[in-house]
């Protein structure tokens, strides 16, 4: 996964739509990747931004326009928070959250941690059918332009011996999800333009007081883009989602996404990723970073059925729905130099 994002103000420009491709000045993300079935590989990003089909997501409601008790039925979670009176606040929030964003872009040194992940399939009544469990060293390499304007983060699995891993390299492998690292891009100034927001209200969370900010992608104007690959078909897909924003900080504590709509030409119903995010601090740096420390994506794909009339009667057959949870556990960090020792220290979790 490789996130680009510039240290400037929102983009302007025309819509994607209008122009073919992604501008210079709007940061480009690939949020997550999802592989169903745990074979395949993701396309290429500038194939995934020219080839998204935009009418799937004609008049979607999302969590920008549903009341709030809609919302609250929809994501539980949020239950006990105090909605907002007005939208006079959202305006400072995402100016701040913003500032944060970009001086993690600017100052994120090369970091190595261990990746526990935990991938399952259940079956429509909520049981176990497979289970696989699998550890990696997970890097997230920063590298930035000479004058500063542009940063681009890559992140990818190494094995024991530190050789690059393929997402459902394994035979094992049920299904595979990876890209979390830059799910805070959705909020970097070059890419506000890309995305619909609206303030919810305020929650306590895990002893912060935090705003709840829904967002929602813009057909046509989102660049900041997942993939999901389904028996060998790519398919790029739209989100909404919802922040927890640290009211005193401005730090991003939690995070969760939604498909902006069913896709029903892949049988996708539903996808929710919650990345919890934590305080780590590095030897030698300046200031801790706030990283994804607990990521669970789940996904789930619609019935599959075909009835047909014989001369004995009418017989249905197809497949059922699946659900898939995978989740993604990172610790023991390291400050991580090519050229020298990697230096070990534990995450300090005091957040979320």
């Amino acid at each position: 996964m490789r996130v680009r994002c510039t240290h400037e103000k929102p983009w302007t420009g025309k819509k994607l739509q209008e122009t073919g491709r992604t501008s210079d000045r709007c940061a480009t993300l690939l949020v997550a990747c999802v592989l169903l079935g745990g074979s395949g590989t993701a396309p290429a990003l500038d194939q995934i931004v020219d080839t998204y089909g935009q009418h799937y997501y004609d008049g979607a409601r999302t969590f920008v326009d549903e009341e709030p008790a809609e919302i609250i039925r929809a994501v539980p979670e949020l239950q006990g928070m105090q909605p907002a009176a007005d939208q006079k606040l959202l305006p400072t929030i995402l100016d701040r959250v913003g500032e944060r964003v970009e001086v993690l872009l600017q100052t994120l040194p090369n970091t190595s941690s261990r990746e526990d992940v935990t991938e399952e399939r259940l079956n429509r009544a909520g049981q176990l059918e497979a289970r696989h469990a699998e550890s990696f060293s997970f890097l997230i390499l920063a590298h930035r332009t000479a004058n500063g304007e542009r940063t681009e983060i890559e992140e990818f699995r190494t094995d024991s011996q530190g050789r690059p891993v393929k997402a459902a390299e394994s035979a094992d492998a049920i299904s595979s999800t990876w890209g979390f690292a830059g799910g805070w891009a959705h909020f970097c100034p070059g890419n506000r333009t890309a995305s619909r927001f609206r303030l919810l209200g305020q929650q306590e969370l895990n002893g912060h007081s935090a705003y709840v900010v829904a967002f929602a992608q813009r057909p046509g104007w989102a660049t900041s883009v997942s993939t999901i690959v389904v028996e060998q078909k790519s398919v790029v897909i739209l989100y909404q989602g919802i922040a927890w924003i640290d009211a005193a900080s401005y730090q991003l504590l939690r995070m969760r996404t939604d498909l902006l709509m069913p896709r029903d030409d892949i049988d996708l119903e539903k996808q929710t990723t919650e990345i919890e995010y934590g305080e780590v601090s590095l030897p030698g740096m300046p200031h801790p970073w706030w990283l994804p420390l607990d990521v669970t994506v789940t996904t789930s794909t619609k019935d599959r059925l075909r009835r047909y009339k014989t001369e004995d009667g009418v017989y249905t057959t197809g497949t059922l729905g699946k659900t898939y949870r995978n989740r993604h556990q990172y610790s023991e960090f390291k400050l991580f130099r090519s050229e020298s020792t990697i230096k070990s220290i534990a995450p300090n979790q005091a957040g979320p």
